[in-house]
């Protein structure tokens, strides 16, 4: 796994190397021992700390962990996010514990990040509330095969 997140970190994501680590504390203990001993075998020249909260920001990554929906989860939240947002050259990774989805994107970028990912499940939950999803996969079949 440590060479995955050494792939999307610093060759897709184009993270420089962080000299400090920050991981927020998730509410399981088995997460923050999974989560930290997965960053630390791939940064081992980074300082890992594991926090309950972002007091400062002073990191170079900061690792936000969540199990199914880092929109409601703790840590985390809409304070956390706009806080960010002048944390330049500054870099968090949202970090799946379920899926293993992990996605790096800049500090400045998570507030567009959260905006995003609410709209997509607001039009989801529209979709499936109208039992529209048929129809609009029948009219996306149609189109494909023109």
């Amino acid at each position: 796994m440590s060479r995955y997140l050494r792939y999307v970190t610093l060759d897709r994501a184009k993270v420089p190397e962080p000299g400090k680590v920050v991981l927020l504390q998730h509410q399981l203990e088995w997460a923050n021992r999974q989560v930290a001993g997965e960053i630390g075998a791939a940064f081992k020249s980074a300082e890992l700390t594991i926090s309950p909260e972002v007091c400062a920001l002073d990191f170079d990554l900061l690792v936000l962990p969540y199990m199914d929906d880092f929109l409601r989860e703790q840590p985390g939240g809409v304070e956390l996010f706009r806080r960010l947002r002048s944390a330049q050259d500054r870099w968090v990774m949202l970090y799946g514990l379920r899926h293993r989805k992990i996605d790096v994107l800049p500090a400045t970028r998570l507030m567009h990040y959260y905006t995003l990912c609410r709209r997509i499940s607001l039009a989801v939950r529209i979709i499936r509330r109208l039992r529209l999803a048929g129809i609009i996969l029948r009219l996306l079949g149609l189109w494909a095969r023109r």
